[in-house]
């Protein structure tokens, strides 16, 4: 099938260039139909950096139609004074699509200073309006730090870079319904059934194609910008064990031992009456082959 043909089926921007977001897309469109065959590419592919702008090529940003805009924290809701970053760690806001207003609601947290480097916008998740799918939004610098990861003021929290992705989580059913933790019904295009359990659940908030765009898109910035590894940590965890496992909560990344790219749930054990209380992110099929192809 013609690259620009697929693209348009199953609504990526249309270049006719085989990147690796659509390379991905087609592997898991062809295991879900059970096909085979190839892309047939209209132009060829090359990912090169921008060295005047610190990431991917101006052209392809622009075919992703992909923006970085600044709505910084307020001085006093993050810490300052980090001179290195050794990990990226994906979370979800567990809210609605908006990602300005996660911002302000950190702005306001009477807990501290809470948040993270990019926050991702979504798709609202009852009307499907896409104003805000995958609009990244930057809080503070590479040199400032913030709590968001509840392990405590650790060498970890300060050494890392934190992707917030406006996603309500886990879901319950309800009979036909899907129902978020502040008992709102999910419309029914926006849920993915993992098939098992990851951490006890089994139904999840879908991340949007346009999430995994900005999230492949900020990843490969980040580590342009800060030379972590992204190809450390998940993407190895992925090659060893299931995709339940790799995305679980391991003591040797919590203490340190690994560096490059985790999720928050790697770093959260059960709490002490043996519940999770973390699920981001979880291992939809979409964001494993994203990490698999970086």
């Amino acid at each position: 099938m013609k690259t620009s043909e697929f693209q348009k089926l199953i609504g990526l921007p249309v270049t006719g260039v085989a990147d690796p977001i659509t390379e991905a897309a087609w592997r898991n469109y062809c295991l879900k139909n059970n096909l085979t065959g190839q892309l047939i590419s209209e132009t060829a592919y090359t990912e090169e950096e921008d060295t005047s702008t610190g990431f991917l090529t101006t052209d392809y940003r622009d075919k992703l139609n992909i923006r970085i805009n600044n709505y910084f924290l307020k001085k006093g809701q993050y810490l300052s004074g980090c001179k290195q970053k050794e990990y990226v760690f994906l979370h979800f806001t567990a809210g609605w699509d908006n990602p300005y207003r996660v911002v302000d609601d950190w702005n306001t947290d009477t807990r501290g200073e809470i948040g993270t480097q990019y926050v991702i916008g979504g798709r609202h998740p009852q009307t499907l309006a896409d104003k805000h799918d995958g609009e990244i939004v930057q809080t503070m610098t590479y040199s400032d730090y913030a709590w968001h990861l509840g392990i405590g003021n650790t060498q970890m929290h300060r050494e890392s870079v934190g992707i917030e992705v406006c996603n309500f989580g886990a879901l319950k059913r309800s009979g036909n319904d899907f129902v978020s933790w502040a008992n709102r019904r999910i419309a029914q295009t926006e849920i993915v059934d993992l098939k098992a359990d990851f951490r006890g659940e089994r139904y999840f908030h879908k991340l949007t194609d346009k999430q995994l765009d900005s999230i492949y898109f900020l990843l490969h910035k980040i580590q342009v910008d800060t030379k972590i590894d992204i190809t450390k940590g998940l993407k190895e965890r992925l090659k060893k064990m299931d995709k339940f496992k790799a995305f679980d909560y391991d003591a040797d990344i919590r203490a340190g031992k690994f560096k490059g790219l985790f999720v928050h749930a790697n770093v959260s054990p059960k709490n002490k009456f043996g519940n999770y209380e973390k699920w981001d992110l979880f291992p939809q099929d979409e964001l494993i082959d994203l990490i698999n192809s970086l």
